[in-house]
């Protein structure tokens, strides 16, 4: 059980997620490529910890659930233009990046789950 209820692993259920980014790559894993991400939204935002924080390339701002923690959240957010294919597809990676700064170190995520829509 997460301290809290979570859904953060520090001692009051929270977390900050410094920055979150997308990759694409080609089905041999190679030529991978940033994918710019737009239109971070969630149900939960915080003043000072807000969605688009966590997607605009700075370590020190980020996403969090501060005032909101014991219960689950969920963000979106979407790519600003489709990952381009080659002959044998695509693929898409996450990335989860957590600042290691003074008073965020132990605000790590718990529990959490990532979805994926391909469609338009």
């Amino acid at each position: 059980m997460l301290p809290s209820h979570g859904p953060g692993a520090s001692h009051n259920g929270t977390y900050v997620l410094s920055e979150f980014k997308g990759v694409g790559r080609d089905r041999g894993g190679v030529a991978a490529q940033p994918v710019k991400l737009q239109n971070a939204a969630a149900d939960y935002p915080p003043s000072r910890i807000t969605p688009p924080r966590a997607i605009d390339g700075k370590d020190d701002t980020g996403w969090g659930v501060y005032g909101a923690m014991g219960t689950a959240h969920v963000r979106h957010v979407r790519g600003a233009a489709p990952v381009a294919k080659d002959a044998g597809g695509a693929r898409a990676a996450h990335v989860l990046r957590r600042a290691q700064g003074a008073g965020v170190a132990k605000h790590t995520l718990g529990r959490f789950r990532i979805s994926a829509d391909v469609r338009g």
